[in-house]
């Protein structure tokens, strides 16, 4: 891989001049040694306990009313299988936006919404229904 390393070095200058700030151990990402909380241990990595309340979050009118826009009319869904599954409906929003940006004729292997495989679908066949896709999303 010589072209590669050579890339490398050779937009090294260029990449440090835009983005001073970024070494090896620090910058806008984060630590590296933050990054690898808890892995000098004995025993294996053992991560830093982290549960939903511990994030920072928006409310779901936030997220709908930003980057999460095309998510909004989906919501009674979400809300509905949300809540069937002790699932926070925000949850369903947010993965529905990163696998499909929201955009429920999206096809391919795993079609939908949730882009979740047709062997998780009920009856393990994919249908054109939303309701089908989220709730095989949240299974």
């Amino acid at each position: 891989m010589p072209g590669i390393q050579y890339q490398l070095q050779y937009h090294k200058p260029l990449l440090a001049s835009l983005f001073p700030s970024v070494t090896p151990s620090s910058g806008p990402n984060a630590s590296e040694e933050w990054f690898n909380t808890g892995l000098a241990t004995a025993n294996g990595w053992e991560p830093p306990f982290l549960n939903f309340t511990a994030l920072y979050h928006i409310s779901r009118a936030q997220f709908y009313a930003g980057a999460g826009r095309a998510c909004a009319q989906y919501d009674d869904c979400f809300q509905r299988t949300g809540d069937g599954h002790g699932i926070h409906p925000a949850i369903l929003a947010f993965i529905a936006m990163q696998e499909s940006s929201c955009n429920a004729p999206t096809g391919g292997q795993t079609p939908g919404l949730m882009q979740v495989s047709c062997a998780n679908y009920p009856g393990g066949q994919c249908t054109n229904s939303l309701e089908d896709d989220v709730e095989a999303g949240a299974n």
